[in-house]
């Protein structure tokens, strides 16, 4: 079976056979008999007295690098490894961080890659569903709640730079800047400010000027990008914790999500690690409203809670045309 697209963690069975046969008198066959012994009749594995009366074909796949299908034989396995589940798959809690990095690289990669065939009027109340509902990701669990949050965190980092300049601005006494400057529009460049200007041109029935959706796909990528510098800030433990005490709540918290108890492992953890994205995003962008609220700035006051209200109050696009 070909691997998937989307990262799988490291499998660290290998290893652990290795360190069991190498540091006992069992030959795999022995092995296989004692796997046996731990595993209801049906799921026993073939002892082999052919060739080589000490080989067998099951544990030797294992060795290679697969992973055993069912989870009763890969419960017994870690028993006579006497390993825990969890450390099959991130064999230190360092590695439980990397992997989260690299499914948020890979969803990044994988939203800048995405398009549809049609010209539709992407923005952030859709663009998350379209991608989720689509097959390539029918089974990405919370992609869109995880979209959603990386759009808003996003915008409101841009908040704080441009509380910042102002801020910087009023101190000098706007010396260095003619009005020009000051008056000129700024183009979108937000994922969210792209999406504010699709539902405008959208209300005003003026479909030819939306961004089109390649462009969306690619402006949402880049949110991502822009807030991950932040986000691996806080995961090596620059906000509030150190780096060790992080990389172990991140591998508790696979310890504790990953059952096993299903043959897809795979999309388990990738799933898993959606999911804990969707925590660190949501602390992330507690962060950004703290700084927002130390320079004045309340959450409904921040972009991204007040446009959509000035849309609802200011124009039809809910309402009846007159």
């Amino acid at each position: 079976m070909p691997k998937p697209k989307y990262p799988i963690p490291k499998n660290n069975f290998p290893r652990f056979i290795d360190e069991y046969l190498s540091g006992h008198p069992d030959s795999q066959n022995d092995m296989a008999r004692k796997i046996n012994k731990l595993i209801p009749k049906e799921l026993a594995i073939s002892i082999d007295n052919s060739e080589m009366k000490s080989g067998n074909s099951n544990i030797f796949s294992w060795r290679k690098g697969n992973r055993p299908k069912e989870p009763a034989i890969r419960e017994a396995l870690c028993k006579i490894c006497n390993i825990d589940y969890i450390e099959t798959l991130f064999l230190i809690p360092a590695n439980s961080t990397e992997y989260l990095m690299a499914v948020y690289n890979y969803i990044a990669s994988f939203v800048k890659d995405f398009d549809i065939k049609k010209l539709i009027s992407l923005n952030m109340y859709n663009i998350g569903f379209i991608i989720s509902s689509s097959s390539r990701a029918k089974n990405y669990l919370n992609l869109d709640y995880l979209i959603n949050l990386v759009i808003r965190a996003e915008e409101d980092r841009k908040d704080i730079f441009n509380m910042t300049r102002i801020q910087l601005l009023n101190e000098n006494d706007y010396a260095d800047l003619d009005y020009e400057t000051l008056t000129k529009p700024q183009p979108p460049y937000t994922f969210f400010e792209y999406s504010d200007g699709n539902l405008h041109i959208v209300n005003e029935k003026n479909n030819l000027y939306i961004f089109p959706p390649h462009i969306m796909f690619y402006r949402l990528s880049k949110s991502f990008k822009n807030i991950q510098p932040d986000l691996e800030f806080m995961l090596n433990g620059g906000f509030e914790s150190d780096q060790y005490t992080i990389n172990k709540y991140n591998y508790n918290y696979f310890r504790l999500c990953l059952f096993n108890d299903t043959p897809d492992e795979k999309i388990l953890c990738f799933n898993t690690a959606i999911n804990l994205l969707i925590e660190w995003i949501q602390k992330l962008d507690k962060f950004y409203l703290s700084e927002l609220s130390k320079m004045g700035i309340q959450e409904d006051e921040t972009f991204y809670k007040s446009s959509g209200t000035v849309m609802l109050e200011n124009n039809d696009l809910f309402g009846k045309r007159k």
